[in-house]
């Protein structure tokens, strides 16, 4: 009886501190690259180099990648099929040399996110910023999954700023 009342209140609980938490989940980093606004514009407003830079884009055996005819700029859109699920991500805004915004859909519980990589020249390079927000909803589980993930979602973040430096260092 008593084991049964411990659960009863474990399960209230996660689920009451589920619903306070917040319905989306921002992640940040910040890098300076030696290198112009417009030659990482290039990468980042061209989803076919994505997979050699973002964590945003799987990889993988068995992953299905899949570009729209339009891979470029405010509209392309790539599309991936796996194990993990389905998902893809269009860019919805591009300003050159300035910033991209982007969207990725998720099959896993219907979660998506929104993001923004800004450039901003300065010395001595670069100063490329990314936010990520990642929007679960109003269930609890989504909620709590979301808040477990902020690490690993914050370090893909500063991982995929790492290796666009050292790709866009190495473009020159």
């Amino acid at each position: 009886m008593v084991a049964a009342f411990v659960l009863v209140v474990i399960v209230v609980g996660l689920v009451a501190g589920g619903m306070v938490l917040q319905n989306s989940r921002v992640v940040s980093g910040t890098v300076t690259i030696a290198a112009s606004p417009d030659a990482i514009y290039g990468l980042v407003s061209d989803l076919t180099g994505w997979a050699r830079w973002s964590p945003l884009v799987p990889e993988g055996d068995g992953m299905g990648i899949e570009y729209a005819a339009q891979t470029a700029g405010e509209g392309a859109t790539i599309r991936w099929t796996g194990r993990a699920g389905t998902g893809s991500l269009e860019l919805t805004h591009c300003a050159p040399g300035v910033a991209v915004s982007y969207r990725t859909t998720m099959s896993l519980g219907g979660m998506s996110a929104v993001g923004k990589i800004e450039l901003k020249h300065g010395p001595p390079g670069t100063v490329v910023s990314w936010q990520d927000e990642l929007l679960v909803g109003s269930n609890p589980a989504w909620k709590w999954l979301a808040f477990a993930m902020d690490g690993l979602r914050e370090k893909n973040v500063n991982r995929g700023l790492d290796a666009l430096k050292r790709l866009s260092e190495k473009r020159g």
